[in-house]
C-alpha cells in the first residue's frame, strides 16, 4: 500500500473504497456499537470488565451528554456476550416506570436468550406491577445458566422518586444475595446521586464510572484508527486542528474527521491536511443538529445592531474550562476582549451571562456554586464546538487565539 505520507492516489485502493469506509469507520450520529472501530475509553472498559465478574458489584455510568455513555454501554454489553453472559441494553423514556422498564429488559434477554428467560418468568404474578424481589427471582433463575449483564440507558430521564428507589432497592437485593447480575444504570449526571438519589445505602454496590470528555491521546487514536481503515494518513496539523475543534466531544471528532476524509479523497489524495479540515468545518457548521443551531439563534437574536450576545457567547465557548464543562465568569474575559479588540471585565458582560440561563434564550448555559463562586457551563456540550467554529468560520478567532486561551487555563 502506498504511503500516506506521498499524499498521492493509491493505485490498490479505489476511491469508492475508501468513500464507504470513511462513512462506516466514523460514526458521528449514532453510538459505536463495533469493537473494531471503538477507540479509547480504556479506562472506563476495565472498569466495567472488573464489576461485572464481580458477585455483589453493580455499577453506574454518568456524564455530560454527547461523551459516548451509550457507545460504551455497547460496546461492553456486546464484549459480554462474546464471554457468555445473558445482556441487555434498554433506553428508558419520560413514560417508563419500574414494570415497563423491567419488560423491556426480559424481552431483550428472551431474544438474545433464544428463549431461555421462559422458565423464570412464572415468578413474575404480575407483569404491570413488577416487584423488585420479583426481578431478584427471576435473575436468580436466570443465572443458573448464564451471569447477567444490564445495562438501563437513560435513566436520568425517570422523573419519578418512587421509582428510582424501586431500582436501588433491586440493586441493594441483588448485591446482598450475591446473585451474579449487574445493573448498570446510564445517564446524564454529575455524580451517581444525580441518578441515584438519596440511596446511600447502595454506594457501596456501585462502582462510579465517570465518562469525561475525551482526552487528546483518544481524539488521535479515533482520527488515526478510522483512517487508517480507509488506507489513508493525516497531516499532524490537520489531526492537531480536529482534535481541538472537538474539545473532547466524540461526535465531533468523528464529523470532522470523517467530512476531512471525505474532501481528502475529492482532491484524489490519501493524506487528509488542513485545507480538509476548513472543508469538514463548513459542512459540520451548515448541516449541525436542528436542536443545537435553533439554541444558537435563539441565544443570540437581537432587533438591536452591535448587541454583544453573539460575541460573549463565543468567549464562553472559548473560555477555558475544567474537566467537567465548567468555567468561572473571569474565564470570558480575555476570549471577549481578543474577539473586540478592546479590553472587556465581568460587569460588562455579566448580563449576558444571566440571559444565557434564561428561557427566552433557551438556557444554552446552566450554573452552578454559590455567589462570588458561580461556574458556567453550556446545557448541551455540542453547542461549544458549534460557536467555536462559526467563529473561526466568520473570521471572529484563529486557531492561534484558541491555543492561547487553552494554554493560559
Amino acid at each position: 500500500m502506498t504511503d500516506p505520507d506521498r499524499g498521492s492516489s493509491d493505485d490498490d485502493l479505489g476511491t469508492q473504497f475508501r468513500l464507504d469506509t470513511l462513512l462506516e469507520s466514523f460514526s458521528p450520529s449514532a453510538p459505536i456499537d463495533r469493537r473494531d472501530v471503538f477507540a479509547g475509553r480504556r479506562d472506563q472498559l476495565a472498569a466495567l470488565y472488573t464489576v461485572m465478574r464481580q458477585r455483589g458489584q453493580h455499577a453506574v455510568i454518568y456524564g455530560e451528554r454527547g461523551v459516548g455513555k451509550t457507545s460504551l454501554a455497547g460496546i461492553a454489553a456486546d464484549q459480554a456476550r462474546q464471554d457468555s453472559f445473558f445482556t441487555a441494553h434498554v433506553i428508558c423514556d419520560s413514560g417508563d416506570d419500574f414494570g415497563s422498564i423491567w419488560r423491556k429488559i426480559f424481552e431483550e434477554i428472551s431474544v438474545l436468550t433464544d428463549g431461555q428467560l421462559g422458565d423464570a418468568m412464572p415468578y413474575v404474578r404480575d407483569q404491570e406491577h413488577i416487584t423488585p424481589n420479583e426481578v431478584r427471582l427471576v435473575l436468580r433463575q436466570l443465572t443458573q445458566s448464564a451471569p447477567v449483564l444490564i445495562f438501563i440507558d437513560e435513566f436520568d430521564q425517570i422523573g419519578s422518586a418512587d421509582v428510582k428507589k424501586l431500582f436501588a432497592d433491586t440493586i441493594k437485593i441483588l448485591s446482598d444475595q450475591a446473585i451474579r447480575a449487574t445493573i448498570v444504570p446510564v445517564g446524564v449526571g454529575d455524580s451517581v446521586t444525580d441518578l441515584i438519589d438519596e440511596h446511600a445505602s447502595i454506594a457501596r454496590a456501585l462502582v462510579q464510572v465517570e465518562m469525561p470528555r475525551l482526552p487528546l491521546r483518544e481524539r488521535r487514536e479515533i482520527i488515526d484508527k478510522g483512517l487508517a481503515a480507509a488506507g489513508m494518513g493525516i497531516a499532524v496539523r490537520a489531526a492537531d486542528r480536529i482534535a481541538s475543534l472537538s474539545q473532547g466531544l466524540p461526535h465531533y471528532v468523528h464529523r470532522l474527521a470523517q467530512q476531512a476524509g471525505l474532501a481528502a479523497v475529492q482532491r484524489e489524495s490519501i493524506k487528509v491536511d488542513v485545507e480538509d479540515v476548513d472543508f469538514a468545518i463548513q459542512i459540520v457548521v451548515t448541516d449541525m443538529h436542528e436542536s443545537v443551531a435553533k439554541d444558537y439563534h435563539a441565544a443570540t437574536y437581537s432587533t438591536r445592531p452591535e448587541t454583544l450576545y453573539e460575541d460573549v457567547l463565543l468567549a464562553c465557548a472559548c473560555a477555558t474550562a475544567d474537566d467537567r464543562g465548567y468555567f468561572p465568569a473571569a474565564a470570558v474575559e480575555a476570549p471577549l476582549t481578543t474577539i473586540k479588540g478592546r479590553e472587556y471585565k465581568v460587569p460588562a458582560f455579566a448580563r449576558h451571562l444571566e440571559a444565557f440561563r434564561s428561557d427566552e434564550r433557551r438556557r444554552v448555559l446552566v450554573r452552578e456554586g454559590s455567589p462570588k463562586y458561580y461556574r458556567l457551563r453550556f446545557r448541551d456540550p455540542l453547542l461549544q464546538p458549534y460557536v467555536t467554529m462559526r467563529g473561526l468560520r466568520a473570521g471572529k478567532i484563529t486557531d492561534a487565539d484558541l491555543r492561547r486561551f487553552r494554554r493560559s487555563g
